[in-house]
């Protein structure tokens, strides 16, 4: 579950179009999740299908693999940009996680955090605007 906090700022591109670009924060929090994947190894090629467990704290050796451990609370920044034209509404997010995953750091030095790109379309019911 993800909770942004964006600030938008519209502009109008013409008589029936609306422009709109924004920022803010996101808190996440997971609930459950599964690692997929491929890898490549001197042996060979592997799919990766493994549960995701959530903790604070891994104790096992640097590069253990199983069980996947990482965090479930998540925050960082968002950014948006997007238009509206007659009541269809086409929006690009960004999202660039700020707080490191693993556990300890391990195995990837602290630095695997959570990015996301979503492009997103609305119809919007009612599209009336009242000025403020």
């Amino acid at each position: 579950m993800e909770v942004p906090v964006t600030l938008v700022y519209q502009v109008s591109l013409g008589k029936k179009a609306t422009g709109f670009v924004g920022g803010g924060l996101y808190a996440a929090q997971a609930f459950n999740g599964v690692e997929k994947g491929e890898s490549r190894t001197f042996s060979g090629e592997s799919l990766i299908w493994n549960n995701v467990e959530f903790g604070s704290h891994n104790d096992g050796p640097v590069f253990q693999l199983l069980p996947t451990i990482i965090k479930s609370f998540d925050y960082g920044l968002t950014v948006l940009a997007g238009v509206e034209l007659k009541g269809v509404q086409l929006l690009l997010t960004y999202s660039y996680g700020l707080n490191p995953l693993l556990p300890n750091g391990k195995p990837y030095n602290g630095n695997y955090t959570n990015s996301g790109l979503t492009i997103s379309a609305a119809y919007l019911i009612n599209t009336k605007r009242r000025q403020f």
